[in-house]
């Protein structure tokens, strides 16, 4: 080992650099010397030798060291790593807690190379770093705190006027406004008192008869305890701005921390005095007859409900239909030119329910009234947009949609006119479940009845009547330059006449289901037709238009097949669509009936 004058040569240029503990460590045979240095006159003091410094750290590790921290230490204190990083001249170093006084407090332990560079030896220098430590620590805490706030912040800017943030367990608070307004109030950014503060601001800027109110309000246990019941607690109160009323929310909210809360004000006074506005409107309603004269015409149609919707305040009013059909019975019921019972036309318009945010609240009875498939058409119509289309044309809106009542589907006419100011709408619906499906179920048997018109009795293929619509379909794509490949397949049963000569039209019907159940039976993608009492056609598209060759040789082998064992024997001829060429479905027909007359001829020649 190096001689002392040599060690405490090296160890005091360690020293120089703050340590308080250091450790002279031989690599080869990992014996060691220790030195402390006084915390208050700095004089070195030599503490007991050891034999294995390595060893021996473990044992210590184990007692002294914050457990979170001794792996990372262990790794640290790895002889041949130390070796490496000393050998390439690295000074290596981590910071862990050692355990004083049962408190875990921050050092650091550095890896030191010496003075020459032949020595196999290591410095290991111990420095106490717990005050700077902690310090970059609340540095960080704060950074972050910083970076919440904005956050925060940024992210409420647009709901509310201003924002505060403030420590439930320090008050410090900080403050974020948009516009000038709450500038104007004078009312500090930052702070360190926040309900001390806010109680004389309170006294300052708050309308006199909400100030006690918001006194208790705004106790910070009162603030605890009403998060404690709701997570976002509000409470409305006036500030005085150069005298003059403003209403104001304010919202509470628990940050994610659980150590800030927000507090959000927004201002609503267009709001507030909207709703007041539309108080006034109601009680105006209410005495004039001539908005009762509009209702009472629009409920002849007797709708079920209407609403009565003033399109600048959003109010709204619904009145009930069934008193007045009850009325209009009874007046049935009297002698004519009786008077009637109640003495008003009006009586018998009960309110059913009143409103401020029209659009809002029907959004919401749509969603839960209306079925899923109809809430978009309904919500459109009465939408701003729609309702104003409907304004600007004069039209009356009418729409079909469907709701559920008691787990049952229900049809309902929605009908919207504005009245003559061109401010107010009349908007009813009436329940037309049963003449729609009446209407229904009419277009239901007027299809069928047209199916079977034009379907044929014994093959249940289409007949004649039904090829002709086809045939016109396909001449008007023909006519416009649209039209798609197709063929037509044209068959015809061979011994038919023979067969009803000779064993009866019974056993002819059959023959003909038989050769009919071959053509549909080849041709699965196609439409066939009998358009005789031997004749059958067929239109020719997609994938059977693609695979016709293959389909025709097929057909024509179960043709020969039949000739062999007594079964249905059918000619069949068929034709392209040349795009261009052909004017007229009828060219394309003509050329398969004339193929189709050709196979007929050869088949009678192999019959015989």
């Amino acid at each position: 080992m190096a001689d002392i004058q040599t060690t405490f040569q090296k160890i005091a240029e360690s020293l120089l650099m703050g340590y308080s503990d250091i450790f002279y460590i031989n690599a080869k045979t990992c014996h060691y010397q220790w030195f402390t240095v006084h915390k208050e006159n700095g004089t070195i003091h030599a503490e007991p030798e050891g034999n294995d410094f390595f060893a021996e750290s473990v044992k210590t590790l184990k007692t002294l060291i914050y457990p979170e921290d001794q792996p990372m230490l262990l790794d640290f204190l790895n002889k041949e790593s130390m070796l490496h990083d000393m050998r390439a001249n690295e000074m290596r170093k981590i910071v862990y807690r050692l355990m004083i006084d049962g408190k875990p407090v921050y050092h650091t332990i550095r890896l030191i190379r010496g003075i020459t560079s032949d020595d196999d030896y290591f410095i290991i220098g111990v420095l106490n770093v717990d005050d700077t430590v902690r310090r970059e620590k609340e540095h960080e805490e704060l950074e972050k705190e910083h970076q919440i706030y904005n956050q925060v912040a940024k992210s409420l800017a647009d709901q509310y006027d201003v924002i505060y943030y403030v420590n439930m367990e320090s008050n410090h608070y900080r403050e974020i406004s948009k516009g000038d307004f709450y500038k104007s109030l004078e009312i500090p950014v930052l702070g360190d008192d926040f309900f001390n503060e806010t109680a004389r601001n309170t006294n300052r800027v708050i309308h006199p008869e909400d100030r006690s109110r918001m006194h208790d309000v705004m106790k910070k246990e009162t603030v605890i305890k009403a998060l404690e019941k709701d997570s976002r607690p509000s409470y409305d109160y006036r500030l005085l701005v150069d005298g003059q009323e403003r209403y104001t929310r304010m919202v509470m909210t628990w940050a994610y921390d659980r150590k800030h809360v927000i507090f959000g004000v927004e201002n609503i006074d267009d709001e507030v005095r909207r709703i007041q506005e539309a108080e006034l409107q109601k009680m105006e309603l209410a005495k004039k007859s001539i908005t009762y004269n509009r209702i009472a015409g629009y409920l002849a149609a007797r709708y079920e409900a209407v609403y009565y919707v003033d399109t600048e305040l959003l109010s709204y009013v619904k009145f009930d239909t069934s008193k007045l059909d009850q009325r209009k019975n009874k007046d049935k019921t009297k002698p004519k030119g009786a008077s009637s019972e109640t003495g008003g036309e009006n009586d018998y318009l009960e309110i059913l329910k009143e409103g401020y945010d029209f659009y809002g609240d029907m959004r919401e009875l749509v969603s839960t009234r209306v079925i899923p498939d109809d809430r978009d058409k309904v919500i459109d119509m009465l939408s701003p947009d729609r309702l104003a289309d409907l304004r600007d044309t004069g039209e009356t809106g009418t729409l079909i949609f469907r709701v559920l009542r008691n787990m049952k589907t229900f049809y309902m006419n929605l009908r919207v006119v504005w009245v003559d100011d061109a401010r107010h709408l009349i908007i009813g619906y009436i329940n037309v479940d049963n003449e729609i499906r009446e209407k229904r179920a009419q277009e239901t048997a007027l299809q069928f009845a047209t199916e079977q018109a034009e379907r044929d009795g014994l093959t249940g293929v289409k007949n004649v009547i039904a090829y002709q619509k086809f045939e016109a379909e396909l001449q008007a794509g023909i006519d416009a330059g649209t039209s798609v490949p197709f063929s037509i397949a044209v068959f015809d049963l061979n011994r038919l006449k023979q067969i009803n000569d000779s064993l009866g039209h019974k056993v002819g019907d059959q023959y003909i289901s038989d050769g009919c159940s071959l053509i549909c039976h080849t041709f699965l993608h196609s439409p066939v037709f009998r358009i005789g009492g031997d004749e059958f056609c067929a239109i020719l598209k997609g994938a059977d238009y693609i695979n016709r060759e293959d389909l025709c040789t097929d057909f024509r082998e179960k043709v020969i097949y039949n000739m062999s064992i007594n079964r249905a024997v059918i000619a069949i001829g068929i034709s392209d669509y040349r795009y261009g060429v052909d004017r007229q479905v009828s060219d394309v027909f003509k050329r398969a009936d004339d193929k189709m007359y050709e196979n007929k001829q050869e088949l009678k020649n192999l019959d015989y």
